[in-house]
């Protein structure tokens, strides 16, 4: 009876944090989105804000729009709820952890290019030892993004892998399609 109450403790603690952390890290997608449209990089639905509070609001609707279509379509791949809930915990895992591998190399890279440069954070070392961890933490990260994608003992998840290519490509289309737009725009005016 204890073992049942803790290992329900811990559920609803897992779960607890996943919604915690998912807030969060929905804000900041959010807010980076908006910034990055206001710059021109993405369409400028994304960097309507609200006129008071200053949140976000095309990039949380086009995140809501586009989150829902996902879970209703791994809803319609998924063969049952665990199956459903594996397949978008991975698929969000990687990707979210897929920018961070160029986000190391390029910190290693800032580090070997502008050296000078004051950070409010530098990590201690040569150039060499940034390097060295900006490999360990991509190959850590690499790791990570395989195991979600490939499970041993089941194979690969071929919705987790093909929901995160498609992710990746549709994401090009809409920088390069807004790169477009923002050259005619600049070649009539």
């Amino acid at each position: 009876m204890a073992g049942r109450a803790f290992a329900l403790a811990l559920g609803i603690g897992a779960l607890y944090s996943f919604f915690a952390n998912g807030v969060t890290w929905a804000l900041g997608c959010n807010r980076a989105m908006a910034e990055a449209a206001a710059e021109g990089e993405f369409p400028a639905l994304l960097a309507r804000q609200h006129p008071v509070l200053g949140t976000p609001i095309g990039a949380a609707v086009v995140l809501g729009t586009v989150s829902t279509v996902v879970l209703l379509l791994y809803g319609l791949l998924a063969g049952t709820n665990e199956d459903l809930f594996w397949s978008l915990f991975a698929f969000s895992a990687v990707i979210f952890l897929l920018p961070y591998i160029l986000l190391v190399f390029a910190f290693a890279r800032m580090r070997r290019l502008d050296p000078a440069r004051h950070r409010p954070f530098r990590v201690p070392g040569s150039n060499g030892v940034a390097t060295i961890i900006a490999l360990v933490c991509a190959l850590v990260l690499g790791m990570s993004i395989v195991l979600f994608v490939y499970t041993p003992g089941e194979g690969m998840q071929w919705p987790v892998a093909i929901g995160a290519i498609a992710v990746m490509v549709i994401g090009e289309i809409v920088i390069r399609s807004t790169e477009m737009t923002r050259l005619r725009a600049a070649a009539v005016g």
